[in-house]
């Protein structure tokens, strides 16, 4: 017995040193591959990450041991900010430090980082035959989702009785999606691809190879790629590709060396690299110079913060129609947004996210470029004042559609008074407003309650020269306005002169009200401020405030005070429903 022990003991030592050696000769194999501050890697739970380091740990207890540092997408993943506790001398060494968004400059993250042992990293796929088929299952695969049209699951009804869930059409969709024949868009995001298919790789598999010549899109986003001269073999593995979706790969700058062959570049006519942490307009310039069959490209997320940093002009994306710049970090509407009004095609353009401020352009200077314009997002701006909006309605005299919300100028107004500001001040031409159509009813609305608005304004000013200046300024198309309503918006015994005729008689149909509630279910909300006219009834004034605050109308009770009457105890009640 003791000798079949020994015999037992001996041999499971010579297992765990084949393991040892044979996790040896894994680990050596990845880290062979591993490329510090460029080497996409994901993890058993399947969390991307980017490596930063690769070599021995302070912390850790055997200091020969080789760990893989990472910075993660995800920042609440890690356990650490690439910094360790030192395990000799009790001291922090930092062993990298995690790049912010866009890697513009270096932070640290309390969670974004992590130190791995090589064999739990995963180094991703080659984008092969062998991978679309487990995609696509072709027709005549067997195995079925639904034998005979029935899943095997089931859903309970309200009698508690199980019934059978079915699902049609599975052999057709197979078919519409079958590879090398009907498939002509895929959709292979989030599958660690990490590099193309060389097709020199098996040159005895024709039919394999087949597979990939009548698809014309393909959706990669979200994959392991890092290195634009896989990109470069992707389009040659795809010989009739015109779509490209990369967005969510860590591509960077654009190496020189990718101009010694262009033509598989200058097949694409779609292009999405959003959020592929590029970090220089100059890769865009680089492509643009690739790619002259571009037309929707969409490079959201991206740090183009040094676009016009150099450059006055761009004499570029002569054919795109389509640009998204979405979260880009561009500031001025004149040094950087303006450069694109030279492409020449260009109907929809995505500024959502980036904090410009103004449309600082000369008004007076001749209107050139954005004439083909007729979508604009601008959600989440830095616009402080509407007045820019006047700007922008000359800048772009063709506009159809806008979406504008969230500015620092919204922030003190509801939405409906946005929406009127908003199509006041912008050109008639303009039909859609934050994705809804604009009625003529709407309009002709929106333009009497603007200029409301603004005769209250100049009703306190005394000085006629402040209030041209004022309307100049701030109102460019108030006397326009005027003019249209003219006989509408003004009063029969209006005494006034000029283009200030009739404002008096504007202010005395609005007023503006703070409505307080002192309910003590609802009294620690916020005050309504309404803009109302001066004939409504109570009793819709107390339906108002029903939905607001959740009071019953046969409960409310209202008073009023004057703001300058403000420190009277004593307010007026509100008795009367008519």
């Amino acid at each position: 017995n003791i000798i079949r022990k020994f015999d037992y003991q001996h041999k499971d030592n010579e297992m765990t040193a084949d393991n040892q050696n044979h996790q040896r000769t894994l680990n050596g194999n990845i880290l062979s591959q591993l490329t510090p501050n460029h080497t996409r890697i994901m993890d058993s739970d399947g969390f991307l990450a980017t490596v930063m380091y690769v070599g021995p740990v302070a912390s850790a207890k055997n200091q020969e041991e080789t760990y893989v540092g990472v910075a993660w997408d995800d920042t609440t993943r890690g356990k650490n900010d690439g910094s360790v506790i030192c395990r000799k001398t009790n001291e922090i060494v930092r062993h990298f430090c995690c790049p912010r968004k866009n890697d513009i400059t270096v932070t640290s993250t309390a969670t974004g980082a992590s130190f791995l042992r090589p064999h739990k990293i995963h180094l991703g796929h080659t984008l092969s035959p062998s991978l679309l088929l487990t995609k696509y299952v072709p027709p005549d695969d067997p195995e079925l989702i639904a034998p005979n049209n029935i899943l095997p699951h089931v859903a309970s009804t309200s009698s508690g009785r199980d019934k059978p869930i079915e699902f049609l059409g599975e052999i057709k969709i197979r078919k519409q999606q079958e590879v090398g024949r009907n498939l002509e868009f895929c959709s292979l995001r989030c599958l660690c691809i990490r590099k193309g298919w060389r097709r020199s790789d098996d040159e005895n598999n024709e039919v394999e190879r087949e597979m990939f010549d009548k698809i014309k899109g393909v959706d990669l986003a979200g994959n392991l790629l890092c290195s634009w001269e896989e990109i470069k073999v992707i389009l040659y593995q795809f010989p009739n590709l015109t779509s490209l979706s990369l967005a969510s790969n860590r591509l960077k700058f654009l190496p020189p060396s990718i101009f010694t062959t262009k033509a598989e570049f200058a097949r694409v006519s779609t292009l999405n690299l959003n959020d592929c942490d590029i970090n220089s307009f100059k890769t865009i310039l680089l492509l643009d110079s690739i790619m002259p069959n571009l037309v929707e490209l969409s490079i959201a997320k991206n740090d183009f913060s040094d676009l016009g940093s150099n450059t006055t002009k761009l004499d570029i994306l002569k054919g795109v129609t389509f640009l998204d710049l979405s979260d880009c970090c561009l500031s001025s509407w004149k040094s950087q947004v303006e450069l694109f009004s030279t492409c020449a095609k260009l109907q929809t353009l995505i500024l959502d996210n980036n904090p410009i401020s103004s449309f600082d352009y000369d008004v007076n200077a001749e209107l050139k470029g954005f004439q083909r314009l007729e979508a604009l997002q601008m959600a989440n701006s830095s616009l402080p004042s509407f007045s820019q909006i006047d700007t922008l309605s000359l800048r772009i005299p063709n506009l159809l559609h806008l979406r504008f919300r969230n500015a620092p100028c919204t922030s003190q107004l509801g939405k409906s008074e946005i929406r009127a500001v908003l199509i006041a001040r912008m050109n008639s031409s303009l039909k859609y407003l934050n994705n809804s159509p604009i009625t003529n009813k709407e309009r002709i609305e929106s333009e009497r309650r603007y200029l409301r608005n603004v005769a209250q304004e100049l009703l306190l000013m005394e000085n006629e020269e402040t209030k041209e200046q004022f309307l100049m300024d701030q109102h460019p198309k108030f006397n326009a306005l005027m003019e249209i309503h003219r006989e509408v918006m003004t009063s029969s015994n209006a005494a006034n002169s000029g283009n200030m005729t009739g404002v008096g008689s504007l202010i005395n149909e609005t007023m503006n009200l703070t409505i307080i509630s002192m309910a003590p279910s609802s009294c620690h909300l916020e005050p309504l401020h309404k803009r109302l006219p001066s004939s409504l009834k109570i009793e819709r004034l107390k339906g108002m405030c029903c939905k607001a605050f959740d009071i019953e109308m046969e409960k409310q009770l209202l008073h009023f005070r004057s703001a300058d009457d403000k420190n009277n105890p004593f307010p007026t009640e509100l008795d009367d429903d008519e």
